[in-house]
């Protein structure tokens, strides 16, 4: 079972609902799956789909992953999450290849590599048997042969 989480959007998950769903889950020792993510998906023309940065509602439409206020409230936000649920895996960003081909958002990805190596130490420091991951779009690893 898989739970998507914004930074900025920390209301849905303290919601009586999603609390006795989360409560079940693990009550029935089901698997806890967490995913923050930090863009959505647009059509771009020439690039078919392309990703569109997503910010907290309330920073700047603008912000980018070398923001000191985003990374702190990235980081506060998995941290909190795996403080509280202690999940089985925590997953931090979806396809992100797609985020690094879209040539706009290419020189921000070298942010984004870095809040992911500090997002695991966060992590981790709460959650140590947390296991953190990455999703890659298999697609693209197919066209290039990277699998």
């Amino acid at each position: 079972m898989a739970f998507c989480s914004m930074v900025g959007r920390e209301e849905k998950l303290s919601s009586n609902s999603t609390r006795v769903l989360l409560n079940l889950i693990l009550k029935n020792k089901l698997t806890l799956i967490f995913h923050t993510n930090f863009w959505s998906l647009q059509y771009v023309e020439g690039y078919e789909i392309a990703p569109l940065l997503g910010n907290p509602p309330d920073m700047p439409s603008n912000t980018t992953r070398r923001s000191k206020e985003f990374r702190s409230r990235w980081l506060k936000h998995v941290t909190n999450i795996s403080r509280k649920w202690h999940p089985a895996f925590y997953s931090l960003g979806n396809e992100i290849d797609l985020f690094y081909n879209y040539e706009p958002n290419r020189v921000d990805f070298d942010n984004y590599i870095s809040l992911v190596a500090e997002s695991y130490d966060a992590i981790k420091s709460v959650s140590p048997h947390t296991k953190v991951m990455i999703i890659f779009k298999i697609e693209n690893l197919i066209k290039t042969n990277s699998i």
